[in-house]
């Protein structure tokens, strides 16, 4: 039973032009990899487009022709000693990319100690 749709062709927040894979989180965003855009756009369950990264600026965390996409929950130890101090991750979002290294990013997800996130 189809449940949702969203998303037209376009250059815009929450279109797309090549979109590869998706992935949903626990928590119901999904993350959907546009490899013409080089970036993953993040969507509430009610298809709200909450933000992207990725790019292709040249800057660490930038992707070339991404075509994958995975989300893990019992990666977070191998790389919570990577992240910035205070930062806690959640889940770690593996984004694989077709073309120039890196090859494979990993992202780290969660919540920095003393923000408010409400």
């Amino acid at each position: 039973e189809l449940l949702h749709t969203f998303g037209a062709p376009g250059d815009v927040a929450g279109s797309f032009a090549r979109p590869k894979a998706a992935a949903l989180s626990r928590d119901g965003m999904l993350y959907i990899v546009d490899s013409a855009f080089s970036n993953v756009q993040i969507f509430a369950p009610d298809g709200t487009v909450l933000g992207n990264f990725g790019g292709t600026d040249g800057t660490m965390g930038g992707l070339s022709l991404p075509t994958a996409i995975d989300i893990s929950y019992d990666a977070v130890a191998t790389y919570q000693k990577f992240a910035a101090p205070g930062f806690t991750i959640e889940y770690v979002v593996a984004v694989a990319s077709s073309f120039a290294p890196p090859r494979v990013n990993i992202y780290g997800f969660g919540k920095m100690a003393g923000l408010d996130y409400n």
